[in-house]
């Protein structure tokens, strides 16, 4: 059985990271970069794969109530609701969600 050992990438790698695996195009530069700086403070493994079904960039809170019928009409309502939920990230150009 092979071991291999952790690496620490910074934010660039990271990026380059879905670049190489053809992923790019799931999150902006910002939902990236906000992604990169919560894994990487809370130790967790890297996975572009796994990040890409786990966690979803929305520019607008309409967007995610589209997505989530669910969820109440009212976007602050929507969003607080979202927030109890799961995990929000906000970025500069909207927020990114891990998948409830």
């Amino acid at each position: 059985m092979y071991q291999f050992a952790k690496v620490k990438v910074g934010v660039e790698d990271f990026i380059k990271g879905f670049d190489e695996l053809g992923l790019r195009d799931r999150f902006s530069d910002k939902g990236l970069e906000a992604l990169y700086h919560f894994f990487h403070s809370h130790d967790i493994e890297f996975d572009a794969s796994k990040i890409c079904s786990e966690w979803t960039e929305y520019g607008l809170i309409a967007d995610m109530i589209e997505d989530h019928p669910e969820l109440s009409t009212d976007p602050e309502v929507a969003l607080d609701q979202v927030r109890d939920a799961t995990m929000v990230l906000p970025i500069s150009c909207g927020f990114v969600v891990e998948n409830f």
